[in-house]
């Protein structure tokens, strides 16, 4: 079941909207071979509550062919060579410690973001819609350490519980909203005293 999976996503998530796109992405049977973690089979519009596995880096290198700067967009559809595109592309941004992007594009739109440390920790995972926020918003630290864990429904509104940590991994910010109208919001400080409730 996983092996059907993995070609799934490849071959309709990760490839160019083109037929010849296999030849971009060294090939449908090598594709056929990778072995990337169930996660990525997973819609971009994510259920509260039920964070996805981020693929690991090495898997992302692997179905991420094109750079992103190859890309023309127009009123938000990405473009490759005149033709719409859908399939991931990276980035590497070589002075700076977010050091690597990749982006998946589906239905002509960016709709997932992840991004790694120069040190290969994980930087970030963002589903997207229609450019702005939609579903689960995660970001760590460079050790490694989980920052922030938020989620949004269509349209970026913010629902359910959001959270942030401090650098010592204590919740610093645990808030909840109710289709983008917030419920609570409570704040602590490194030592753990609530230091604004609201």
């Amino acid at each position: 079941m996983k092996y059907i999976i993995v070609i799934v996503f490849i071959l309709h998530g990760c490839s160019h909207s083109e037929s010849k796109s296999a030849e971009v992405l060294n090939g449908t049977e090598e594709q056929k071979q990778l072995t990337i973690s169930d996660s990525m089979s997973i819609s971009s519009i994510v259920p509260y509550g039920l964070n996805p596995k981020t693929p690991l880096q090495k898997d992302l290198i692997e179905v991420s062919r094109i750079n992103n700067d190859s890309l023309k967009f127009q009123n938000g559809t990405a473009y490759l060579n005149g033709r719409i595109f859908d399939g991931c592309t990276y980035q590497v941004f070589e002075n700076n410690d977010h050091r690597y992007r990749y982006t998946k594009f589906e239905n002509r739109k960016k709709v997932w973001q992840i991004g790694y440390y120069a040190n290969g920790i994980l930087d970030h995972d963002f589903h997207v819609f229609n450019d702005k926020n939609k579903g689960s918003q995660r970001m760590w630290r460079g050790d490694g350490s989980l920052y922030i864990d938020n989620f949004f429904l269509e349209g970026g509104i913010m629902h359910g519980v959001q959270k942030r940590w401090h650098s010592d991994n204590k919740l610093a910010m645990e808030s909840k909203y109710d289709e983008g109208k917030l419920i609570y919001k409570k704040e602590y400080d490194e030592l753990g005293n609530l230091i604004n409730p609201e």
